[in-house]
């Protein structure tokens, strides 16, 4: 018989009645997310009538239907804790917890979501302390105040987005158990990717960067690649490894998510979770990818998660450009030209006020392999002036930054290559302005044939300096 059959329901789901009160705009939040959540479940489970959801919308117990409401916890296939202060706060929740936790043969079978950001001060259960929490919440900076993603109308897609991972979560866990002689192991997808060289792990991450990692996760997918974990990780310490390890031998390409936050430190998982996928990534020869955003200034970071940020295989680039890089890391790599390619001497010419745009620019084209250079900025005026005109003058290709400069400092560098140009023994192959925020800024309106506009205005992103490089090398 299969093993999902021995349940009398499939889903039990737990809550404090305090997060199910009408809100502001009338509709009880918990009563939408349970009635949501059973639909898009039955959806991805092929419409089954088999599939049960338990939700006790009782406020007052009696003692025999406390007693029927923990056999039902006892018996469920799946449980979802929807975490909020008040819930950490309630004896009865903790007994759910506890009950269910009995019975509770498999990992995996526990998943938990937060309405509102719990204080690790009052006492976080220990049967989630270490568990991969989905957020359904959000803060607005600078106030740092959170708010609960609702259903509203129209739909917010951070409500639907996580909605959807849930589901998907629990339709995995429900067919796995209800298919134990398979496994998960001899799924032929799961075999199909130990040979298939397209796979990318993409590591948990901090729960900041959740909607960064599945914004990742999604465009892969659209691109044919398969990309694991296929389900959230068990989050006890010596199962997070097991599956870690396991899904290590499959993958080809390791990609991992940073930011500010530490991630967690279960007892039984040396060091960190980030430091435990990066460190097994390396050891077992993976190529790595590690992102952060290019605004943020890791140097005042001091947590036990602070040597990742500083690895050299960091890219420090908008979400976009880093997307487009792992496609591009994920592809086979061609066999080496061992011709002579002589790549052209790009001169990167930037104000000081935009110093860390240019010093990001310079970073990419290093890495791949290109000659750059960026103004001089030490010695004396005249030795400056003279190494400024050299550079237009030997360059082969040039880019004007304007980001925080004036609009006067960029009519002044294209005045002096139009004064220079003549003394070049070729023309520029390319002479970009790469735009850059904050938006808006003043035209430059000053017209050289051979300039094009970069317009990365909206979000600084280094994908337009992969494009020119392919330019280059075409």
């Amino acid at each position: 018989m299969p093993y999902i059959q021995e349940f009398t329901n499939d889903v039990f789901v737990s809550y404090a009645h305090a997060d199910n009160e009408p809100n502001p705009v009338g509709f009880c939040w918990v009563n939408k997310f349970v009635e949501h959540l059973e639909i898009e479940l039955r959806r991805r489970l092929g419409g089954t009538q088999d599939l049960k959801f338990y939700f006790d919308e009782k406020s007052l117990r009696s003692s025999d239907h406390l007693r029927v409401l923990l056999e039902n916890v006892r018996t469920s296939a799946a449980f979802v804790a929807i975490l909020s202060p008040s819930y950490t706060a309630r004896t009865w929740t903790r007994d759910e917890l506890t009950a269910f936790g009995s019975s509770a043969g498999e990992p995996g079978r526990l998943f938990a979501i937060e309405v509102l950001p719990i204080d690790e001060r009052d006492g976080i259960p220990e049967q989630i302390a270490h568990l991969h929490r989905i957020r359904f919440w959000w803060t607005e900076p600078p106030k740092e105040v959170p708010y609960t993603v609702t259903p509203t109308v129209p739909p917010d897609n951070r409500y639907i987005t996580r909605l959807q991972d849930l589901a998907e979560c629990l339709r995995t866990q429900l067919r796995e158990m209800a298919n134990p002689q398979g496994g998960r192991s001899q799924s032929p997808s799961i075999e199909a990717r130990a040979t298939n060289p397209n796979t990318v792990l993409l590591a948990q991450t901090t729960d900041d960067l959740d909607e960064d990692r599945e914004q990742v996760r999604r465009y892969l997918h659209q691109y044919g690649l398969t990309v694991l974990p296929d389900r959230i990780y068990p989050q006890g310490g010596l199962e997070f490894a097991a599956a870690f390890r396991s899904d290590i031998k499959k993958a080809s390409l390791f990609v991992h998510l940073l930011g500010p936050l530490p991630s967690r430190q279960p007892p039984d998982l040396p060091g960190s979770y980030g430091q435990f996928q990066y460190q097994t990534a390396k050891a077992a020869g993976l190529r790595t990818l590690l992102w952060r955003r290019p605004d943020f200034d890791f140097t005042a970071v001091a947590h036990h998660d602070r040597s990742l940020l500083s690895e050299p295989t960091v890219l420090a680039m908008g979400l976009e450009a880093f997307k487009a890089e792992i496609v591009r890391s994920s592809q086979p790599q061609p066999a080496p030209d061992n011709r002579l390619k002589a790549d052209p001497f790009v001169f990167i010419n930037a104000d000081s006020a935009d110093i860390n745009l240019a010093s990001a620019l310079n970073a990419e084209f290093k890495r791949h392999n290109c000659t750059v250079a960026m103004r001089a900025t030490k010695g004396s005026a005249a030795a400056i002036n003279r190494d400024l005109e050299d550079n237009i003058v030997q360059s082969d290709a040039m880019i004007l930054v304007y980001g925080k400069a004036e609009q006067t400092w960029v009519r002044g560098q294209l005045r002096l290559y139009s004064r220079l140009k003549h003394q070049r023994p070729r023309p520029l192959s390319v002479l970009a302005i790469y735009k850059c925020p904050p938006k808006p800024k003043p035209t430059i309106d000053m017209a050289i044939p051979e300039a094009r506009e970069i317009d990365c205005t909206r979000q600084f992103t280094l994908q337009p300096v992969q494009d020119l490089i392919a330019e280059f090398r075409r």
